[in-house]
Formats: C-alpha cells, sequence, structure tokens
C-alpha cells in the first residue's frame, strides 16, 4: 500500500464537527472518510503523486482535498461549500456523492456513498 503525506492541511476537526456535517447532509459519512478527515483536513498531496486515474484509465490531477469547516486559505472550497454549489444549489451532483476534492481544473472527485 502507498501512503500518501499531505501538506497544508486545516485546523484539524473532532467528531463534533463530523456530527455536524452527518445531519447538515442527511445521512452519516463512511467510516473510512471520516478516518481520513480526522487524520487530515483536507490538504494537497507532498510530492509528485497526485494523479488519480479512474477505470476508464482517464488521469486527473488532484488540485487539493477540500477542508471540513476551517479554510488554509481565503479562496479554497470546504466539501460544505462543494456539497451546497454542485450537489444542492446547482443540482450536477446526485446527493448520493460527496465532492470531497479539486482536480487541476477545479472539477470536483466525488466519494459515492
Amino acid at each position: 500500500m502507498i501512503r500518501y503525506s499531505l501538506l497544508k492541511s486545516s485546523k484539524p476537526i473532532s467528531l463534533y464537527e463530523i456530527e455536524s456535517l452527518n445531519k447538515e447532509f442527511g445521512f452519516n459519512l463512511p467510516e473510512d472518510f471520516c478516518h481520513f478527515y480526522l487524520l487530515n483536513n483536507g490538504g494537497e498531496i507532498e510530492g509528485n503523486r497526485n494523479i488519480f486515474v479512474d477505470e476508464d484509465e482517464d488521469e486527473y490531477i488532484i488540485k487539493y482535498f477540500a477542508p471540513i469547516k476551517y479554510v488554509y486559505f481565503d479562496s479554497q472550497y470546504t466539501l460544505e461549500k462543494l456539497w451546497k454549489t454542485f450537489v444542492v444549489k446547482k443540482k450536477l451532483i446526485p446527493p448520493t456523492y460527496i465532492p470531497f476534492c479539486l482536480e487541476g481544473s477545479g472539477f470536483p472527485i466525488c466519494y459515492n456513498i
């Protein structure tokens, strides 16, 4: 298994922030997803391992993982803002998908719950 380190993570979160997000979304976030965010509240992948390859072998450069609640830099999207923008407001993503990451051109990468 390859281990990745994240840089520029936002302020750490607790289970309280995750429980608040569960209430806002109307479902419980998956355990592995919560574990990831309790260890690293978003951030950028260290080094040059920031390419995601999907099942069709299309490659996407990961810009950053969106943090929960707290931003590292002012123009950054939080996970909540990605959800509200792409799922609630624009209805571009089904509600069973969590946009948690942005690729290089600004499109979200999602986790299917």
